[in-house]
């Protein structure tokens, strides 16, 4: 009876040690990959932040030097600059490009005609800013989409304002894809948790 109660108390004693190893194990674990992975995300988005900006810059840059040509023309409508307007969505990543007058009203490569006047991102253009929109709902293509935006000048005065469009989630594969080498997907969600793309599985 006492060898029996002797090896019941030295298994109850195993268990406890194993419990204790697993749980202190496990806490080390936690606490390693915790910090670890804290890191990875913080350079992460540092990377990706990085990258964007990289991207935007070289994008605000060409669209730049097409407003300064279209600013040499006597008229911000003339033939030449429509064309370069085609061309440069023809041409370049942008889905949609726009050459906007002063009054607010946009002319896009396809042809259509909308006023955008009250646009945040026209509104910054016409005070001499590069600007990036917030996503809009594209009333042209019914599609979501963030505008770049800057001013065009003729003898330093703005005369109007050059857009280029990008829908959302191609901007976010151009934007992080090459970070992660084409591996999961990648989501845009707003500060209040709205998705606005994602290029995963629905």
């Amino acid at each position: 009876m006492k060898k029996k109660k002797n090896i019941s108390t030295h298994y109850v004693a195993a268990i406890i040690i194993f419990i204790c190893a697993v749980v202190i194990s496990l806490g080390v674990f936690l606490l390693y990959v915790d910090t670890n992975s804290q890191k990875t995300m913080t350079n992460n988005v540092a990377k990706q932040s990085d990258h964007a900006l990289s991207i935007l810059n070289i994008h605000y840059g060409f669209l730049n030097s097409i407003a300064d040509k279209m600013g040499d023309s006597s008229d911000i409508l003339s033939d030449e600059n429509m064309e370069l307007l085609v061309s440069l969505a023809a041409n370049t990543d942008f889905e949609r490009t726009a050459l906007i007058e002063a009054d607010g009203t946009a002319y896009y490569d396809n042809g259509a005609i909308k006023n955008v006047a009250q646009r945040k991102y026209f509104l910054e253009a016409m005070k001499g800013q590069a600007t990036l929109s917030d996503p809009l709902d594209s009333s042209i293509d019914q599609e979501t989409r963030v505008i770049l935006c800057v001013p065009v000048r003729c003898n330093g005065r703005i005369i109007g304002a050059l857009g280029g469009s990008y829908n959302v989630t191609a901007l976010s594969q151009m934007l992080f894809n090459d970070i992660f080498d084409d591996a999961g997907y990648s989501l845009i969600v707003t500060k209040e948790g709205e998705i606005i793309a994602y290029d995963g599985e629905p």
